[in-house]
């Protein structure tokens, strides 16, 4: 299994995570009404067009043997959702549902952190149980255990630094 990791940056490579996006707001709809259609059937808020135009975000696309399968979408400072003091957040992470339980997200996420080494941020939506444990695990192994867990704003926030 080969991953990599690129930047969204040429309007390919955009048009293709604009494409996966839809998946990823349908996932989270079961858990919260903040991603909900418009009156023409588009997920609203659309997030994605934000980190195309925003230096300091990163939309990154997950392909495993040359085949995209997902995206992380990293934020960092001076972004107004990144704690003060932390570096970089994760702000959205998707992976395929056909290529789930495989071990690529989790080395898709170990990527991510070692690519953009500094304090780092993970919350999840509160009712995502699959997500909560997910990055807690991911976290868990990655850091050593090294984390510390706290509720921001009510969203299970886990909070530590790349390289452990």
């Amino acid at each position: 299994m080969r991953l990599e990791l690129t930047e969204a940056v040429r309007p390919r490579e955009q048009a293709f995570l604009s494409s996966l996006a839809p998946l990823y707001f349908h996932d989270l709809s079961a858990y919260s009404d903040f991603y909900e259609l418009d009156p023409d059937g588009r997920w609203h808020p659309d997030i994605i067009p934000d980190y195309f135009a925003n230096a300091s975000w990163h939309p990154l696309l997950i392909t495993v043997d040359g085949q995209h399968v997902g995206f992380a979408l990293v934020q960092a400072p001076p972004s107004p959702y990144v704690t003060p003091g932390r570096d970089h957040q994760m702000s959205e992470f998707f992976v395929l549902r056909a290529f789930r339980r495989r071990g690529l997200g989790r080395a898709a996420a170990v990527a991510v952190f070692d690519a953009f080494p500094g304090a780092w941020e993970v919350q999840e939506v509160p009712d995502n149980a699959s997500a909560i444990a997910f990055w807690r695990g991911v976290i868990q192994v990655y850091t050593g255990g090294r984390f510390t867990e706290t509720a921001q704003d009510g969203f299970p926030t886990q909070w530590f630094t790349s390289p452990p």
